[in-house]
């Protein structure tokens, strides 16, 4: 599954560099987690951050006082409540702090953005910033968090925004089970199964299972507090990340998926920690077991499986199975096959 790939786009140290990155995620399952862990790890290499708090107030993503992080705090800037901040001010003192940083942009929802003012508007700022990304090459790049059922998406995923795209979309792991049985397709980065994954997140797959209290979904935050080395990992402790990596060429050949699992650290303070995601799924959870139950042990059926239909039979079922007789299977058999010429009729001649 290759988790080094989403550890090396938490650490900025993707090679090449990306200079655009894109966290995503649904309504009943936050990115806030990962989101708030990329910019922790950028404060602490104190290579310059800029952060444009648009949702979150600042103090509940940074480091507090004293972290190497510049903030334009936009929380307060509402549309018909209180102070209304004119675009042209935002772009000024986003363009400025980048400047005089030249390290990581990183925008918690950009998506509210483009609402508040205009898609257009919000774009125009992205490619300029990313002009200047490309002159000054690492660490700068530009991250952000939107929701995937925004209109903005499809342009900031644009080849004509960026030849080059990171893509993280992290999910509830009862997600990925479910739909490795719905469509009998392990869990993999294979492109079949992430074109149902892709597709399950068009169709909001995700919320109506969590609406409708299914395969243990909940509308909650995936947990991140520090677990004790000897617990397990359960469905709800962590997420599974998408990673999608496009590079300037090479068309299909040029993109990479993964899939990779977000945990919660082993101590308060920590990063999150990244690992295969087996920790977290069974890559085949459609499998019957490997060995089959021995004497005096409970036959497994389809419904320990959480399978609708039955993929197993009993000893009864199969000496039924067995009696039942198949029509023209011995057809034939023991008999003497004759044949009598008829006589010609008059028409035949």
């Amino acid at each position: 599954m290759d988790e080094t790939l989403l550890q090396a786009v938490v650490d900025n140290s993707q090679i090449p560099h990306q200079p655009l990155v894109l966290i995503t995620h649904s309504a009943v399952f936050s990115a806030r987690p990962l989101f708030h862990d990329i910019v922790k790890r950028s404060s602490r290499r104190g290579k310059g951050t800029t952060l444009v708090s648009v949702l979150y107030p600042p103090d509940t993503i940074t480091n507090g006082p004293g972290s190497r992080t510049s903030v334009v705090d936009l929380t307060s800037s509402i549309d018909g409540y209180g102070t209304f901040t004119d675009w042209d001010s935002i772009q000024e003192r986003i363009l400025a702090s980048y400047d005089t940083t030249r390290g990581e942009v990183i925008i918690d929802a950009v998506d509210i953005l483009a609402e508040d003012y205009s898609i257009q508007v919000v774009v125009r700022l992205i490619r300029t910033l990313l002009r200047r990304m490309r002159d000054h090459k690492a660490p700068s790049r530009l991250v952000l968090m939107l929701s995937h059922s925004s209109s903005l998406f499809h342009h900031l995923e644009s080849t004509s925004l960026s030849s080059t795209l990171t893509h993280l979309h992290p999910s509830h792991p009862s997600l990925l089970v479910h739909l490795s049985k719905l469509y009998l397709t392990p869990i993999s980065p294979s492109p079949k199964y992430w074109q149902i994954l892709q597709i399950a997140h068009a169709r909001r797959t995700s919320e109506h299972l969590a609406y409708t209290a299914q395969e243990s979904f909940e509308i909650s935050p995936w947990s991140t507090h520090a677990t004790s080395s000897s617990s397990e990992s359960s469905p709800t402790s962590g997420a599974a990340v998408q990673v999608l990596i496009r590079r300037a060429a090479g068309g299909v050949k040029g993109i990479t998926r993964a899939l990779a699992a977000l945990l919660p650290p082993s101590s308060d303070g920590q990063h999150l920690i990244i690992d295969n995601v087996t920790r977290i799924v069974p890559l085949n959870p459609f499998n019957p077991p490997d060995s089959l139950p021995t004497r005096g042990e409970k036959e497994v059926t389809h419904a320990d499986l959480n399978l609708a239909f039955n993929l197993t039979l009993t000893d009864a079922q199969r000496r039924q199975r067995m009696s039942v007789p198949l029509p023209y299977a011995h057809e034939g058999e023991g008999a003497d096959l004759l044949y009598e010429e008829e006589d010609m009729s008059d028409e035949d001649e």
